[in-house]
């Protein structure tokens, strides 16, 4: 629809409903593909518009081993050591394998409640070599079920039991030490694990605590 007169060009609007879905795509394939309203990020593959649980879905739809690469850069950065970039990029492809249709819309979001994932501005050289590198390889157990590959970026000494964060044992997960994260400690506010007299478990920080 045309704009008003302050406007020096008209602007489209699409309305998306009844199960039609709108599909952005570059004219040249190996072209990415800007989102103005996600931080004018760009995106491989394709960006799918349609209706979905009463709000606008947004869905990048891109190759698996792309997909790798922007994840392990976004969440690392290309000064890390190869070995490490090859490990990050075996657990994020895990992860986004394991969690099968998960929003009914998408397997995974882009932020940190699943993966950083943001598009062409974090691929770099070394990173896509990682993906490429490990393309295929992925966490399982001794049945063939894929491990549910959490990561985290310090752990503060050891990573919590399964039990303590989601009340439940997971297969292949358990409280490991991680002592080389100590030094990301220093100069931080401790956080005491306390438990309840009726059996609960939880942590306050230092600051929220008073010592009797």
């Amino acid at each position: 629809c045309a704009g008003d007169g302050g406007l020096t060009q008209a602007i489209s609007h699409y309305a998306i409903g009844g199960g039609a879905k709108l599909t952005a795509s570059p004219a040249d394939a190996s072209a990415p593909v800007r989102v103005v309203e996600r931080s004018n990020r760009a995106y491989r593959g394709e960006i799918d518009l349609f209706a979905h649980s009463g709000a606008l879905a947004v869905v990048n739809r891109v190759d698996l081993e792309d997909y790798v690469a922007s994840v392990v850069g976004s969440e690392l950065d290309a000064a890390w050591p190869m070995e490490a970039l090859k490990a990050q990029a075996v657990a994020a492809r895990t992860y986004v394998l394991k969690q099968g249709w998960k929003y009914g819309a998408a397997h995974v979001s882009d932020s940190t409640s699943d993966q950083a994932y943001r598009g062409v501005e974090r691929e770099f050289p070394a990173v896509v070599e990682a993906a490429r590198a490990t393309a295929g390889e992925r966490l399982a157990l001794a049945d063939g079920t894929l491990l549910d590959a959490f990561y985290h970026s310090n752990a503060g000494g050891a990573t919590a039991d399964p039990l303590e964060v989601w009340g439940r044992e997971i297969a292949g997960v358990s409280s490991v030490q991680s002592p080389t994260d100590s030094a990301a400690e220093r100069g931080k506010l401790i956080w005491y694990r306390v438990v309840l007299s009726d059996g609960r478990v939880g942590y306050i920080r230092s600051d929220l605590a008073d010592l009797t």
